[in-house]
């Protein structure tokens, strides 16, 4: 039988997750204003809240209006670190034995240390 023949599973079975629920609220006109007026919690009702917003939809430091040019340009000084962090660990590696001559070790698992160390560091300090 194909999977497109096959029944439903029973109503039981079927996790909540994924089952079709409807939501608690009546969806009506007064209803969409009230969420709005619950969600949108001004400084002078709650002094904690300190709201963050751009200065209009024409604001400069919104960066969906900077240029195309300064959009790719903040990606590649992202993708830069994110390339250039993990590459020095990689570095490191082919020269462990190089560096174990300098510095007078002759045990092959500690001269692996030298990389698992360095590695284990990053990745905490991260």
């Amino acid at each position: 039988m194909d999977r497109s023949e096959a029944p439903p599973p029973p109503a039981d079975t079927v996790p909540e997750s994924q089952a079709a629920t409807e939501p608690s609220y009546p969806r009506t006109e007064d209803t969409t204003t009230l969420r709005a007026e619950v969600t949108s919690c001004a400084p002078k009702d709650n002094p904690d809240i300190y709201i963050v917003d751009w200065d209009g939809p024409d604001d400069p430091e919104n960066p969906k209006n900077w240029t195309v040019r300064k959009k790719w340009a903040v990606t590649l000084v992202v993708s830069s670190y994110a390339f250039l962090s993990p590459l020095s660990s990689s570095m490191m590696a082919p020269a462990a034995n190089q560096i174990a001559d300098e510095f007078g070790v002759t045990s092959k698992p500690i001269i692996a240390l030298f990389t698992s160390i360095y590695v284990l560091g990053y990745g905490t300090v991260s």
